[in-house]
């Protein structure tokens, strides 16, 4: 785990695996959330990413990732990822909505349950 309580992916065998595999990823939404030490907004995230994470960590509707962009960055360049924060949440293998900067818990959390509306 790392600051948000995600799993920590560290290289992109991890990230084609946990997140990006259609196969074996069909159940859950994945959480990925960009972040680095030295981001003041992503200090600023990382609260409202846990409080997420917290609330389905007794469920397998959400899977949360974190990704520190500077140790591998060749994932934030396939993923698309421009600035940091970012949180993007996953179906199947493909991003099914973004969230960019600092994000408030409560939003996190709507933007969390319309996906899994949106995607079951």
């Amino acid at each position: 785990m790392k600051s948000s309580g995600g799993v920590l992916i560290t290289d992109m065998e991890a990230f084609d695996r946990l997140v990006l595999n259609p196969v074996t990823n069909v159940d859950s939404i994945k959480l990925v959330f960009y972040t680095a030490p030295w981001c003041g907004p992503c200090r600023m995230s990382t609260p409202a990413v846990e409080s997420v994470v917290e609330q389905y960590a007794l469920t397998n509707a959400v899977e949360c990732f974190e990704v520190v962009t500077d140790d591998v960055p060749e994932i934030p360049e396939v993923a698309g990822i421009e600035s940091i924060p970012t949180i993007q949440l996953y179906k199947k293998g493909r991003v099914v909505d973004v969230c960019v900067g600092s994000v408030a818990e409560s939003v996190l959390k709507n933007v969390v349950e319309s996906t899994l509306k949106r995607e079951k």
